[in-house]
């Protein structure tokens, strides 16, 4: 069912994980990745989706990159 956050060993560790929605869990994931380097959190966040993606942890397999600029 769409829509639906599926179980892994990250969520496990968060035990609020399920009363946090996932445009919260975006939101908190982009924050911290723009605290690395302004000009390189969008390589970081795909380069992560593509590890948790070919290691089993993710089922969804990363797309291709859109560059917008927000700023």
């Amino acid at each position: 069912m769409p829509g639906l956050k599926k179980r892994n060993e990250y969520i496990r560790m968060v035990p609020e994980y399920d009363s946090i929605p996932k445009a919260v869990w975006a939101a908190i994931a982009i924050s911290f990745a723009m605290r690395i380097d302004s000009d390189i959190w969008k390589d970081e966040i795909w380069a992560e989706w593509s590890a948790l993606h070919t290691n089993g942890i993710v089922p969804q397999q990363p797309r291709p990159m859109i560059t917008v600029n927000i700023f």
